[in-house]
């Protein structure tokens, strides 16, 4: 197929792009604030584009037969300063690129998204969980996702939740590098209640197959592509601490038993195929070159 990516030079299309050359497909991927992947490919073909600016790249549409929105903005904690760029970049590029596909004939658009559009009661989630986001970034998300899901009447539409993805360079400002950085480093680091959130994180060479996997079906919905380990971030902070021989410094500021940010995969397993083969121990392990 020709797949376009939006925001394909981030953290996540850096792991996807690979998947997809190597599966045989020709990709057209945009770049904005990131340094675009260095793939020596000819069925790979970079794009500028800003969404803050323009509606949708310059591309020849006609040849287009599948659209990847991973584009975000670059700043998520910039709430409220950056509040307008955000939603442009999230939520008006997902109706433009929902509009065009229509208009141009192209049949499937699948849209990544986050748990952070579910609540934080339960410890995991089934993909049709209702919506219960808790900050801006998990509330513009949800517009996201519900533009894509009025659309799959008319194209077949789907969402990809990713769980905490880990596992390729620039991941920094993601959670758990973020967390790794903190072990190392000796810096405190603050958790709910005792053992703090359940967690699944997925690595992105699990996740880039599993996007892959939806991009390949007509299957629509909403989709979780998550680890298959879940855990405490007490106890994942203390594997780190194991891992990199750094005991970890936690502290529990309150007494509340908290949820979790974890998701069950029924769904992509069933319509997709999607297993997550690698253990958070084997990809923490990879990550850290202990393998």
């Amino acid at each position: 197929m020709n797949i376009l990516i939006l925001g394909g030079s981030g953290f996540i299309g850096n792991a996807v792009i690979p998947e997809l050359l190597s599966r045989g497909h020709k990709v057209f991927a945009t770049y904005c604030n990131h340094r675009p992947l260095k793939e020596r490919s000819p069925d790979l073909t970079w794009i500028a584009w800003d969404a803050t600016r323009d509606a949708l790249p310059e591309i020849d549409w006609e040849k287009i037969d599948t659209v990847l929105h991973l584009a975000n903005f670059s700043d998520l904690k910039s709430f409220p300063v950056n509040a307008k760029s955000m939603f442009q970049v999230i939520v008006n590029s997902t109706f433009n690129i929902l509009d065009k596909a229509h208009t141009a004939g192209i049949k499937r658009v699948v849209v990544a998204s986050t748990g952070h559009v579910l609540p934080d009661v339960k410890i995991i989630y089934e993909e049709d969980a209702t919506y219960a986001p808790k900050n801006y970034y998990g509330t513009i998300k949800s517009c996201s996702e519900l533009l894509t899901t009025a659309y799959s009447d008319i194209m077949a539409t789907a969402v990809l939740r990713f769980f905490y993805p880990y596992g390729g360079p620039g991941g920094e400002r993601f959670l758990i590098d973020r967390l790794i950085q903190d072990v190392k480093e000796g810096n405190k680091i603050s958790i709910e209640g005792d053992d703090g959130i359940i967690i699944n994180p997925v690595h992105l060479n699990d996740l880039a197959r599993g996007t892959a996997l939806a991009l390949e079906s007509m299957a629509t919905g909403i989709f979780h592509l998550p680890g298959p380990d879940q855990i405490s971030l007490r106890s994942f902070l203390e594997l780190v601490g194991k891992l990199v021989g750094c005991q970890p410094i936690i502290n529990s500021k309150s007494k509340n038993t908290p949820g979790g940010h974890a998701g069950l995969y029924t769904r992509s397993q069933e319509l997709l195929g999607y297993s997550p083969a690698i253990s958070l121990e084997e990809g923490l392990k990879n990550m850290l070159g202990l393998i």
